[in-house]
């Protein structure tokens, strides 16, 4: 069966659950008046204007090339800094002449940093999913993606990515490499030669392939938990749970109050939390091909955020509480004291970095840095079990993403949280690192400057200080402004305002990476 084919199944599946024969004829039609209107995709790099944005197209631009070589060190790698850094993001933008929308659209790329004995090697390959294969066989795109439609209407019948681009994370379980979308199944590739394996299937067939790209290791456990939610007539959410040695422990499933879309999720010892934020999903001019999945988007924060407590056992129904409406793309940590849970994330007032025409992960393709004016901000929520009850608090203004936590921490109260930093004109494009501490909400960090970005701090415990939270190392992807060079800074995760103490440096760019694990060896 070809990719087209395999795409066209999934999608005619998809709708069959949720619509009637006559809508999704109607779809078929409009799909067929859609063509004629359809906006071309912008042109590739080259053709457009630089703007606003300068050097930061780099983390909007294609690396097509494969790389393997040992990579030039700045500075002195520590001795206890051994094993291997994956990150994943997307690598290719542009095909035949034509260019995704949005930086969220590229086909996945794992980038590995091999890190020991005081040396450095970097390679860089592309996941090989169908739909990566059809398209490089073809020289063209032919699958809808988050924000950017198919090309022609014969490729696929509506605006649904079907075809994971296998972009978002990187995930090590048991000694096995992931690359997650949100899309599909999760894909497995050989941990030493990033060679694609193949598709994994975290649970049977009874669960719904469209896993979230974000999943918790329970710390005291060591039990991986992954979501999953599926779209119809009612939409449902799956939780899998599966142990240490990746072995299927358990599944859920619950029907959702609303088709909100979310990205990550809180884990805590007993309990899964789902932020339901006010992101609306209306689904007809998606399934019609009118617009992409993005587009379909609608933002009403009057309608508020629906945090679903989800007991791990499955021996409790869910607990649904009100929020304020906020949007999240990240969770810090969440832990439980008694019947009080105690969730760290990111918000923000508005999602307009991400959704709308002027959205900057839109707009950074075109040259241009275009709307982020609601800051990404650290923020709690308390939620009272008893009561059913939540309360928001800001725990610090300024500008961050990409929180984590040393993850001997997850799902347990942690002192300290690792953010990346910047001004809010820059939102995700961030120039440095910073460290909260999350009893005082104090803040220690790093910047870079404004020729830098930075990205997703990774920590890297200290294996000969294991008990010690605050003891290891956070590695964050950097890209030079003055020589459109990519690197990976690593900080004593102690003494972030100090500045690196090393920085692994690339001979070329590296597009713009979304999550990354650490594997020590």
């Amino acid at each position: 069966m070809s990719a087209t084919q395999t795409t066209r199944r999934t999608t005619l599946k998809w709708m069959g659950a949720g619509m009637t024969a006559a809508a999704v004829t109607a779809v078929g039609l409009w799909a067929t008046t859609r063509a004629r209107s359809f906006d071309a995709l912008p042109p590739a790099p080259g053709k457009t204007p630089v703007g606003d944005a300068g050097w930061l197209t780099h983390l909007a631009t294609s690396l097509p090339t494969e790389h393997a070589y040992e990579a030039e060190v700045e500075g002195t790698i520590p001795a206890g800094l051994r094993g291997s850094l994956y990150r994943n993001g997307p690598g290719l933008f542009d095909r035949g002449g034509s260019r995704k929308q949005s930086l969220l659209d590229g086909d996945g790329m794992i980038r590995h940093f091999k890190i020991g004995d005081g040396k450095a090697a970097f390679q860089n390959r592309f996941v090989q999913t169908p739909k990566f294969q059809a398209e490089e066989k073809a020289g063209r795109f032919m699958f809808p993606t988050w924000t950017t439609l198919q090309p022609k209407w014969t490729d696929s019948l509506t605006g649904i990515p079907s075809m994971s681009q296998a972009g978002v994370t990187a995930i090590v379980k048991d000694g096995r490499l992931f690359a997650f979308d949100e899309v599909g199944h999760p894909w497995e590739l050989d941990s030493d030669s990033l060679e694609t394996l193949g598709e994994f299937a975290p649970a049977d067939d009874n669960v719904s392939p469209a896993f979230k790209a974000h999943t918790k290791t329970d710390s005291r456990t060591g039990d991986w938990v992954l979501v999953s939610t599926s779209n119809g007539r009612v939409s449902k959410v799956q939780v899998v749970v599966r142990d240490r040695n990746n072995q299927l422990k358990s599944w859920q499933e619950h029907t959702l109050p609303r088709a909100s879309y979310f990205h990550d999720f809180f884990a805590t010892e007993h309990y899964v939390i789902l932020h339901l934020q006010p992101m609306m999903t209306p689904p007809w001019a998606m399934l019609a091909g009118i617009k992409s999945y993005t587009d379909s988007f609608k933002w009403q924060p009057d309608q508020g955020t629906i945090l679903m407590v989800i007991d791990k056992s499955g021996t409790n129904a869910p607990v649904f509480i009100d929020a304020p409406g906020v949007f999240m793309w990240h969770t810090l940590n969440a832990w439980e004291h008694g019947n009080t849970i105690i969730a760290d994330f990111v918000g923000y007032d508005d999602p307009n970095h991400f959704i709308g025409k002027q959205a900057m992960l839109r707009q950074i393709m075109q040259g241009r840095l275009g709307d982020a004016g609601a800051p990404g901000t650290m923020r709690r929520y308390t939620i009272n079990l008893d009561n059913q009850s939540a309360s928001e608090e800001i725990m610090l203004d300024g500008n961050f993403e990409f929180p984590i936590v040393n993850p001997a921490m997850s799902g347990q109260e942690n002192d300290f949280g690792y953010v990346t930093i910047g001004s809010a004109e820059r939102a995700l494009f961030s120039s440095g690192i910073g460290r909260l501490h999350t009893k005082t909400n104090a803040l220690e960090a790093f910047d870079f400057g404004a020729d830098t970005y930075a990205g997703e701090p990774i920590f890297a415990p200290n294996p000969n200080d294991s008990m010690n939270e605050a003891s290891g190392w956070i590695l964050s992807e950097t890209l030079d402004g003055t020589t459109g060079k990519s690197g990976l800074a690593i900080f004593d995760a102690a003494h972030i305002p100090d500045g690196p103490v090393a920085t692994i440096k690339l001979s070329h760019h590296l597009p713009m990476s979304f999550h990354g694990w650490w594997n020590a060896t």
